[in-house]
């Protein structure tokens, strides 16, 4: 029975560690997605954009503008990410912040 219950907790505390490293590439995805986002608005959504407080990004609007998306790939499949993933730049006072709605197979962004 104790080896029972030592094997059930190793197997909790593997698949539990695995699921933590698969958030966590995810999350470093959309970082990197955020980048190319940010670097594309700064270069040519900035000039475009005028009076409107909110700007989507898609990744498809990347790929047509020839920057590089290779890297958004998702890490469990290795297909390339939806090119209906986004980042909304919201423009504000001082600036402006992100929001990120990643799509890669089954995981999508909180």
């Amino acid at each position: 029975m104790k080896k029972v219950i030592i094997l059930f907790i190793l197997v909790f505390l593997i698949s539990g560690c695995s699921a933590g490293s698969t958030a966590g590439k995810y999350k470093k995805l959309e970082k990197k997605f955020v980048n190319i986002a940010e670097k594309y608005y700064e270069e040519v959504g900035k000039i475009k954009v005028v009076g409107i407080d909110q700007h989507t990004i898609f990744i498809s609007n990347l790929n047509s503008a020839g920057y590089d998306t290779s890297e958004l790939i998702d890490p469990e499949t290795g297909a390339a990410c939806d090119e209906n993933s986004s980042v909304t730049i919201i423009i504000g006072d001082n600036g402006y912040s992100t929001k990120v709605n990643l799509i890669c197979g089954s995981y999508r962004s909180e």
